[in-house]
């Protein structure tokens, strides 16, 4: 009896050591994974960090020759680009000599316009009216101008030593006409308008007026 609670212990102590042992293993086993599974993890990690490295440095050097690309293009156009700049000032002087012209052009236009105007000369007269129907009058002009032929024409008298017989007068509140007659008292700053109305005549009595003689 003694004996066979002997064996069995041996037994139940021998699988216990077994079951020990075969535990140990399979942790033993799991760790080993465990530690290669890691170790995997590492390596992959690695290749991908060289692999970025590798990519980055691609990256730079596309960068490096795109630049370099950008510095050879530019000093091309830096190249080309005073030929187009020389180009510029002449077109620019042209321009400058053309409107220089034109200025020098409408300049003496505008002298020559007022080189007219000053010519033109200026009085304040004493100014009457006559027409062509007064008694003695053969409504004729000095210069043959037929009044009563032509009411609407504007002629004026005057002194030929003042204002040349045949001039272009513009006579203020009249208007511009022609130094067509002249008359015994009419001398000096004096002018005699024709108007065809007697009563108007009558009507403008004496006024001193502005003249202009036109040349």
């Amino acid at each position: 009896m003694h004996q066979s609670i002997k064996r069995n212990i041996g037994l139940i102590g021998l699988i216990l050591i077994c079951l020990t042992m075969l535990t140990v293993a399979v942790v033993s086993g799991q760790s080993d994974v465990a530690d290669q599974k890691s170790s995997a993890q590492t390596e992959t990690t690695d290749n991908q960090q060289t692999v970025g490295q590798l990519t980055t440095a691609q990256l730079n050097l596309g960068e490096k020759a795109d630049i370099r690309m950008n510095q050879a293009a530019m000093k091309e156009a830096v190249k080309k680009q005073p030929t187009s700049i020389k180009k510029e000032p002449v077109q620019e002087t042209t321009n400058k000599q053309t409107a220089q012209s034109n200025q020098k052009k409408s300049k003496g236009k505008i002298v020559q316009a007022s080189q007219q105007q000053s010519s033109n000369q200026t009085l304040y007269v004493t100014a009457t009216a006559y027409t062509a129907y007064c008694d003695g009058c053969s409504g004729v002009t000095r210069t043959g101008i037929d009044l009563r032929a032509n009411p609407n024409q504007k002629v004026i008298a005057v002194d030929p030593n003042v204002i040349p017989l045949g001039s272009k007068v513009w006579v203020e509140g009249y208007g511009t006409a022609i130094a067509g007659d002249t008359g015994s008292a009419i001398k000096g700053n004096r002018i005699d308008l024709f108007i065809p109305s007697h009563d108007e005549a009558v009507r403008y009595g004496v006024r001193e007026v502005k003249i202009e003689i036109i040349k």
